[in-house]
């Protein structure tokens, strides 16, 4: 799905890095978080279905039934109940005014 996402999630993906941002303050640092959860297949698609850049694939006949097929595919082979670890970083950008 990645053609269909926004251009500004870029930022995200990088990292809110401050040049990109305009970020005005003096950088501080932060500490690390991440969401971490266990989650299903079917959890992971309901997730999945949520984004912005999957339901702008939709609007694509031929993208939409290649998702659907390899989501069709992926939740036979390992299983709609079966569980796995979900890592989420979050990221964050911490500045100081002067």
């Amino acid at each position: 799905v990645e053609p269909y996402w926004a251009e500004n999630n870029r930022l995200l993906w990088d990292g809110y890095q401050p040049a990109a941002v305009g970020f005005p303050f003096a950088q501080v640092g932060s500490p690390t978080f991440a969401i971490e959860m266990q989650w299903s297949v079917g959890h992971l698609v309901e997730y999945l279905m949520t984004w912005s850049a999957f339901k702008r694939s939709r609007q694509d006949a031929v993208v939409s039934a290649e998702i659907d097929a390899l989501l069709a595919r992926t939740t036979s082979s390992v299983g709609a109940s079966e569980s796995f670890a979900v890592r989420m970083p979050l990221a964050i950008l911490a500045g100081r005014a002067s």
